[in-house]
């Protein structure tokens, strides 16, 4: 295998994914099992998907007055493989 062939297999490194942004789907496993969300973000290259209220962290914020930012306590979505999701139709 010569150094053309490696350098083509390190390129296809993205993912195809069946989840696109806004669709709607269901968690099929994990402490969020069976709920139903919108989809916020998909990154193709990792093969994760960010969702609506699931799958939710906890980050602490430092004040900074100087750029306006408060702190505290923030909750957000944290990225979930898209293995674990399943498109819905939407009605």
């Amino acid at each position: 295998m010569g150094l053309k062939a490696l350098n083509k297999n390190k390129l296809s490194t993205s993912k195809i994914s069946h989840i696109k942004k806004n669709d709607l789907v269901v968690v099929l496993s994990g402490k969020d099992k069976g709920k139903k969300s919108r989809v916020i973000e998909v990154d193709h290259s990792v093969g994760k998907a960010r969702v609506e209220g699931i799958c939710l962290v906890t980050h602490h914020l430092k004040p900074n007055p100087t750029r306006g930012i408060k702190g505290g306590v923030l909750e957000t979505e944290a990225f979930i493989p898209v293995s674990k999701l399943k498109a819905i139709k939407d009605n």
